[in-house]
């Protein structure tokens, strides 16, 4: 499991990337992902969110979209270990909160799908089309 710093580092390259230059890019994962992980890991409570949330919000309002993948029953990806399993469940709690509840008010627009991968490609494709 990564450290909570290693999670840190990885939520600062997160938010420069959505800084960078360019159009019509797709990320695997946005800064959303990596507050999930932080919030749910074993030290979060030496993670400072509000210290974090003024450059979440203004990274991801640079996202026209968000596709949230929701963990599916039975789920499609086959998790070996219980204890990542739990982790697995954990985050995609909090990340279901803090996209599709809004818990911190980052206000972007989030597109859950589900389905086969090619039911998923079809759904994002129907919403982004004409674009």
């Amino acid at each position: 499991m990564p450290s909570l710093e290693d999670f840190e580092l990885q939520l600062e390259r997160s938010i420069k990337s959505l800084a960078e230059e360019g159009e019509d890019r797709i990320f695997d994962r946005c800064p959303a992902d990596i507050l999930a992980y932080l919030i749910t890991h074993d030290d979060s409570e030496g993670f400072d969110v509000d210290a974090w949330l003024p450059r979440v919000r203004g990274a991801m309002g640079r996202l026209d979209l968000v596709v949230f993948v929701p963990v599916e029953h039975p789920d499609r990806v086959e998790i070996g270990e219980s204890d990542y399993a739990e982790l697995r469940r954990r985050v995609h709690e909090e990340l279901r909160d803090i996209l599709l509840n809004d818990r911190w008010g980052i206000g972007v627009e989030v597109l859950e799908v589900i389905g086969a991968p090619q039911e998923r490609a079809r759904q994002v494709l129907a919403r982004t089309a004409g674009s």
